[in-house]
């Protein structure tokens, strides 16, 4: 099902998830290494392991017309998030949890710096003064 322009459909997110036992059960050792050790090469592995979740992901933002090193850097900071956030004690996979942090990110990232037809969110448009100066001219006064 495609939802617009910026689908977050989740057949990459699904793909990303796949995985088994085995490779679980390593990240799940890794992550009890970061949070209890903070073990700098758990996290650098992990992040390594997980790069394939940030590409797929950024793949479907890149019809933003954002350059792709831009959102390839933005899924990696969501991965970051996800490393120093997860509890390895959830019952949530890493992968699930790293896959909704960078999709996250990227959403976010995507809606403050996408060039867009109606301008960016919260910014009026260039026609906006045409209408104030409309109004004093037809002698309507704002007070009442």
């Amino acid at each position: 099902m495609h939802l617009g322009r910026f689908s977050t459909d989740a057949r990459p997110a699904r793909r990303c998830t796949r995985g088994s036992n085995l490779e679980n059960a390593a990240d799940a050792t890794l992550c009890h290494r970061w949070r209890d050790r903070h073990d700098i090469s758990a996290a650098r592995q992990l992040a390594k392991r997980h790069r394939r979740i940030v590409v797929e992901l950024a793949e479907i933002h890149r019809a933003s017309g954002l350059p792709w090193d831009d959102l390839t850097g933005e899924g990696q900071l969501g991965l970051m998030h996800a490393i120093c956030r997860f509890d390895p004690d959830q019952r949530v996979g890493f992968t699930t949890y790293a896959t909704w942090w960078v999709a996250f990110t990227l959403r976010e990232y995507v809606l403050k710096n996408a060039p867009s037809p109606f301008g960016r969110l919260g910014e009026p448009r260039g026609n906006h003064q045409r209408g104030v100066a409309v109004v004093p001219k037809l002698g309507i006064s704002g007070d009442p």
